[in-house]
């Protein structure tokens, strides 16, 4: 996408527009509505801003405009909140009546501005900055969110760190109440970031799931799992045997591969399954 620094009294804007409740709509209605719903936020989004700004389909549920002459931020962001105002307001398809939300991301381009890739990037982490806020809401771009995964850097930045073995596990212990001694361990994965040190599992794990990087690290995490519990096995023979949780992406367990990919694990290296244990979840 281009963005250009056009002449006038303002700067451009940039509004990344995420929609709430498309999914839904599609499963609901089915896709031939969804397509109409989309249609009618483009037409919608249009008439909320001038006539020389842009109104671009980003992707699925998400809207880019790009808006020019803006004088301030803060007016940058009072466009904003008019536009989920817009957004919320109720669509009506033929005998149904929609009603979704958005979270939107603000930035403001620089003077001279020669990446306008990177300024459809600030709005992109600030729209997810207004996103884990709940729809309904607003952020504007700040240097702090430079570092923040996004499905559009995420990819990238965690394949680096798989790569470079900057991802380890963390065991935490399992205690009996009743005899008050450990009796198992839950794995719980951890990224080390050379520059910005331990980067926290709520900041990662839903790049991961978005970028569907969750399965091969998913699968990394079973087998240093188990090599860990055959490891603890072997250390302490005779003992009572310590059971290893693992917790598990749903997107990892509808691969088609999926108990394939566990049997190699086992095979490989040599664990009693009986001491292993797991679950679904999306994040830990």
């Amino acid at each position: 996408m281009l963005v250009e620094q056009r002449k006038g009294p303002g700067r451009v804007a940039v509004l990344f527009i995420d929609l709430a409740g498309f999914k839904m709509v599609n499963d609901t209605y089915g896709h031939e509505v969804g397509d109409r719903l989309m249609q009618a936020v483009a037409d919608r989004l249009q008439t909320a801003v001038k006539p020389d700004d842009a109104v671009v389909r980003y992707g699925g549920d998400e809207f880019v405009l790009v808006i020019t002459d803006v004088p301030s931020a803060q007016i940058a962001e009072r466009i904003a909140a008019r536009v989920v105002k817009v957004i919320e307001m109720p669509f009506e398809l033929g005998s149904d009546c929609i009603q979704i939300s958005a979270s939107i991301g603000v930035t403001l381009a620089e003077p001279n501005c020669e990446q306008p890739d990177e300024v459809v990037r600030d709005a992109d982490a600030a729209m997810y900055q207004a996103k884990a806020h709940g729809p309904g809401t607003l952020a504007s771009f700040d240097r702090s969110m430079h570092d923040r995964l996004t499905p559009s850097t995420a990819e990238k930045r965690l394949r680096e760190a798989v790569e470079r073995e900057e991802f380890s596990l963390w065991y935490q212990p399992v205690v009996s109440l009743w005899t008050r001694r450990i009796v198992g361990a839950e794995a719980l994965l951890r990224w080390e970031h050379p520059d910005r040190g331990a980067i926290r599992p709520d900041d990662f794990m839903p790049a991961l799931e978005d970028s569907g990087l969750i399965v091969p690290v998913g699968r990394w995490v079973v087998a240093e799992a188990c090599a860990q519990s055959r490891a603890w096995a072997d250390a302490l023979p005779g003992s009572r045997p310590l059971h290893v949780s693992v917790n598990l992406s749903a997107r990892q367990i509808k691969q088609a591969d999926f108990v394939d990919h566990l049997r190699d694990i086992i095979r490989a290296t040599g664990v009693n399954p009986s001491r292993s244990s797991s679950r679904s979840t999306n994040a830990r």
